[in-house]
């Protein structure tokens, strides 16, 4: 598959404002690595992004936006067809709350998507004005508020091999039971050797990353029109509608059918 650019901050249009808006539909899309002189806000609307850092994949599903530090190296991955793309770019120098120092994903409200949606208006060709000032500033001052504790959705990387490997595998066959038997089993080695495996590569044990990746899955299909909870629970290897419900629970902070795209 080839994804086609996102041209983010690479616009010199961007450097003349002290905060701007920049908003695109895509689809099969994505970013080199790279990093930005101002902090970035992105809203994935419609669809789920990947973020990626040195150590870990960040899930940024429809409704959730990603808060991401000046500095920070990152890259974006997106598989959704009818994704909006909306960042913001943030000068956040005179601040000081350590929300603003730190990358993370959560929940968006209905005021905060509408103030971004808001900022489409806004040209970035144009002089800046007194709307477009007050408008991104007040974004900008209410995020640590808005942001509550975040999502826990996202996922070590590796480069192990074998641990790679493994994760390939899992990743293709999540619509089975796997237990660490069949795993060691697959890959001719001891269960002990693999939980160790998991826990040296991955820092969590076979179990919480089984979760994990399962609940990753499930926010994927969900994103996907016509789609209902039923058929996702089933299509990522739960049996059980209480046990899928609330490992989404637990890990989102709200319940599968809230992700539903109508």
């Amino acid at each position: 598959m080839k994804h086609q650019t996102i041209i983010c901050e690479t616009s010199p249009l961007i450097y003349d404002k002290k905060d701007s808006a920049f908003h695109r539909k895509l689809g099969l899309s994505a970013t080199d690595w790279h990093t930005h002189a101002r902090s970035q806000l992105i809203y994935a609307e419609h669809g789920i992004m990947r973020l990626y850092t040195a150590d870990r994949i960040y899930y940024i599903p429809s409704q959730h936006v990603a808060w991401i530090p000046e500095g920070l190296e990152h890259r974006v991955i997106t598989e959704s067809s009818n994704l909006i793309f909306r960042t913001l770019y943030m000068s956040c120098n005179e601040l000081t709350h350590p929300f603003y120092k730190e990358l993370k994903v959560f929940f968006a409200d209905r005021l905060l998507r509408e103030m971004i949606s808001y900022t489409e208006k806004f040209d970035l060709a144009t002089p800046v004005t007194d709307e477009e000032v007050a408008v991104l500033q007040a974004i900008k001052m209410i995020l640590p508020e808005r942001s509550g504790s975040g999502i826990s959705l996202q996922l070590p990387v590796t480069e192990l091999p074998q641990m790679q490997s493994v994760m390939d595998y899992i990743a293709g066959h999540l619509d089975e039971k796997i237990t660490t038997a069949d795993l060691a089993k697959q890959f001719a080695m001891s269960e002990r050797s693999l939980s160790r495996l998991f826990q040296k590569e991955l820092r969590m044990p076979f179990v919480q990353y089984m979760k994990l990746v399962r609940i990753v899955k499930a926010v994927e299909q969900l994103s996907i029109p016509g789609k209902n909870v039923t058929e996702v629970a089933y299509d990522v290897g739960y049996e059980s509608m209480p046990s899928f419900s609330n490992n989404f629970l637990e890990i989102m902070g709200r319940r599968p059918n809230t992700f539903l795209e109508k």
